[in-house]
């Protein structure tokens, strides 16, 4: 169902991922589709694929996004990069978000840091700090792994990564959710108070935490609850740290890392 692909609990994943992107990719025809095009292919594609669980099972993070990006497309009939400017960027006031770096705006483009990992562990075991890595490393190459922002990928508008954004459109688009949907900047709506509710609430199975789907361990959710593509944190639970290093997440706050846990 359409809530089993917002939990990502409906079981819809390749076996191998990236054999079934590169056979896709190799096909005739494919670097001249459109995103959307190549999105309605890889998404006929994985018809083929069995479930690797029954619905509501387990927890596979990503692809069945995808999948709604291309149920959104075939229900407006619109591609996903429109639809997501017509309905989000939109009402929200966001002028910088695009799957697409316009030409006049490579300048603006920025390379992604994450911390590096190797820093810390070298640091701990006493190497001199002239002779470390430096503490950020450029991820850039993978932020996205399908990405098609720079013109030369051979990917599709995803429905779980590839979108450039600024702090300003960012901030914008978390904040019309904090205040139920309606954009402060803007004033015009982007969501219903019941839409925003639905989402940010707990909706595993009896209120419960997400224990019982074992693949959520591996992304440090098992006691956590799940809304509609959002964690929920749940009362009781701890060690969830806010990003910004002020404390714990109280009950109730949602959100997502993304792949630079932006």
């Amino acid at each position: 169902t359409i809530r089993h692909l917002l939990m990502h609990t409906a079981g819809i994943m390749p076996l191998d991922f990236e054999s079934t992107i590169g056979r896709l990719v190799g096909e005739e025809g494919w670097a001249s589709l459109p995103p959307s095009g190549r999105l309605e292919r890889f998404s006929a594609a994985l018809q083929s694929e069995p479930l690797l669980h029954d619905p509501g099972g387990d927890f596979l993070y990503a692809v069945q996004f995808d999948l709604l990006g291309r149920v959104l497309e075939a229900a407006s009939g619109t591609p996903l990069d429109a639809l997501l400017a017509e309905l989000i960027y939109a009402p929200c006031g966001m002028d910088s978000t695009f799957f697409q770096l316009p030409p006049e705006r490579a300048t603006d483009l920025l390379p992604c840091y994450a911390p590096d990992p190797r820093h810390e562990l070298l640091a701990e075991e006493g190497i001199a700090a002239e002779h470390l890595p430096p503490p950020l490393a450029d991820i850039s190459d993978q932020c996205g792994f399908f990405k098609c922002w720079d013109g030369s990928g051979q990917g599709y508008f995803s429905g779980s990564e590839g979108l450039l954004s600024t702090v300003k459109d960012y901030y914008r688009f978390a904040s019309t959710l904090l205040a139920g949907g309606l954009c402060a900047t803007t004033g015009k709506r982007m969501l219903s108070e019941a839409s925003v509710a639905l989402m940010t609430a707990n909706q595993v199975p009896g209120g419960g935490d997400m224990s019982a789907l074992l693949n959520s361990g591996a992304m440090g959710l098992k006691r956590s609850g799940f809304g509609l593509g959002v964690s929920v944190r749940l009362q009781g639970e701890r060690g969830l740290a806010r990003s910004d290093g002020s404390g714990e997440c109280g009950e109730g706050e949602y959100g997502w890392g993304g792949a630079a846990n932006t």
